[in-house]
């Protein structure tokens, strides 16, 4: 189903009830060409502990509140598995 616009719809809406939730951030792991077009930046490896292994090109966050980055502590982040 590429090329139909079916991604695009799914993360535009799923940004949209991230934002009505009060998210602060999103992260996700993607084609480092394709998720730049809906806001989001790539993320330094350095700056993200995830639970397991991720291939750094593919990290990329958008932020949802302005200055959000600076209130979020010291880098590097933990993200923590939830098992």
């Amino acid at each position: 189903m590429q090329r139909h616009g079916l991604g695009s719809l799914l993360i535009n809406h799923s940004l949209e009830i991230a934002k009505e939730k009060k998210f602060k951030f999103c992260f996700v792991s993607g084609e480092s060409d394709y998720y730049p077009k809906f806001g989001f930046n790539r993320i330094k490896q350095k700056n993200l502990i995830l639970p397991g292994a991720i291939d750094p090109e593919r990290l990329h966050i958008i932020f949802f509140e302005e200055g959000i980055e600076n209130k979020m502590g010291d880098k590097p982040w933990t993200v923590k598995s939830s098992n």
